[in-house]
Formats: structure tokens, C-alpha cells, sequence
């Protein structure tokens, strides 16, 4: 992987961080998760069935902050934009947090495994409100 220059500079560092992510109400939700950062994205393992999954599903609209394991905020929280990957799209995510994480995510990687939740697990692919996509085309 490249070290390209970080989309996301108040992360550097950090094994945590809080994905914030908002109700229908516009009430924000922090969850602390691990996260990998390669070419302008972060990258977020979790259970398609998890709240933050959901309320994904309900509003792109993210906000990511450094924090520790508890949540608690070690940082001013950025703007962001959240997508849930489709399958054949994941495996730039998967190879990005092994490479963060190493064994621990490999640990991880296997009780979600042996408990047969493989089936369930999404990756989350998270932009800087700024981005732009290179697409060639002015639209």
C-alpha cells in the first residue's frame, strides 16, 4: 500500500476511532471501530445487522473523530460520507485492516468463522466530505 498524504490527518496514529453516525431524528450516534486508511478512504468492518449499518443505509451523512476502545473522543470530529461495499468490492478493505491489524484481525476474522456470521459481515468504505471521484467527466 501506498503512503499517499492522509484524507483524514486528525486519525494518524490512532487504533480507534468514532463513527459518528445520525438517527432520522438527527440525533448522532458515536461508535468506536477500527478503521484502515488507504488512497483517501477509510475502511470499517462491521455486522450488517448493526445499528450504525442501518443508519447508514438511512443517510450517508458520517462524521469520524479519534478515539480509544471506550469511545471516548481524542479529537475534533471531520465531515465525512459513509457506502456499504458490495461483496465483489471488498477485498481492498479486508487486505487494508489486516494490514493495520495483523493477527488481531486475523483472530477476529475467525471467530466470525467458527460462528458462522461470515454471511453477515460488511465492509464500509467512508470519504471525506470533500471528495470528488476521478471519473474523467465533468459531471
Amino acid at each position: 500500500m501506498t503512503h499517499d498524504a492522509s484524507a483524514f490527518p486528525t486519525l494518524a496514529g490512532h487504533q480507534y476511532m468514532n463513527l459518528i453516525t445520525f438517527r432520522k431524528t438527527g440525533v448522532p450516534v458515536a461508535t468506536p471501530v477500527w478503521f484502515a486508511e488507504y488512497r483517501g478512504h477509510l475502511y470499517v468492518v462491521s455486522q450488517s445487522t448493526t445499528g450504525k449499518v442501518k443508519r447508514i443505509r438511512n443517510n450517508a451523512r458520517v462524521q469520524v473523530e479519534p478515539s480509544d476502545a471506550q469511545g471516548t473522543s481524542l479529537g475534533p470530529a471531520v465531515p465525512a460520507y459513509a457506502e456499504l461495499l458490495p461483496r465483489d468490492a471488498d477485498a481492498v478493505a479486508n487486505v487494508a485492516l489486516q494490514r493495520k491489524y495483523g493477527i488481531l484481525y486475523g483472530l477476529f476474522a475467525a471467530l466470525w468463522y467458527c460462528q458462522g456470521n461470515m454471511a453477515n459481515i460488511i465492509y464500509l468504505a467512508i470519504r471525506p466530505a470533500n471528495y470528488v471521484p476521478a471519473t474523467g467527466t465533468d459531471e
